[in-house]
């Protein structure tokens, strides 16, 4: 399981780190099929997890919002609500049930990348140990 905060932080470009480890991680013909399988199934309810959010998120800047003026349809938090805006998005956090097998752990490809591999090897316990 992941924590929903996790999976949703966004870097300073708008990306979305863990989302980019998937990716780089699925797009590596290497991958073992049972790895790429259920770390596809992973993924995709990662990025249900992200909309859904967002959704709630963006109805929280327009609940707590004012109008960004010459910007129709944009709304900015103004300072003074900003910690009752975080206080009501934090409270939507939760642990992402993937609903995996229990005993499951994945084999990692024979060469991989440590570095495209980490955001996943240090956030979800279904990995071999590397050999």
């Amino acid at each position: 399981m992941l924590n929903l905060l996790t999976i949703c932080q966004q870097s300073a470009d708008g990306k979305t780190p863990f989302i980019d480890a998937f990716n780089r991680v699925l797009s590596t013909p290497s991958t073992p099929a049972k790895t790429g399988y259920w770390l596809g199934k992973i993924r995709t309810k990662c990025l249900s997890e992200i909309k859904e959010f967002e959704e709630v998120k963006n109805k929280l800047v327009i609940a707590h919002g004012v109008p960004v003026e010459g910007q129709e349809g944009q709304y900015t938090v103004p300072a003074e609500k900003l910690e009752e805006f975080y206080k009501e998005l934090a409270s939507l956090d939760h642990e992402v049930d993937f609903g995996l097998p229990a005993e499951l752990k994945l084999p990692l490809p024979a060469n991989f990348t440590p570095v495209d591999w980490v955001p996943l090897m240090s956030s979800l316990d279904i990995f071999e140990e590397p050999k």
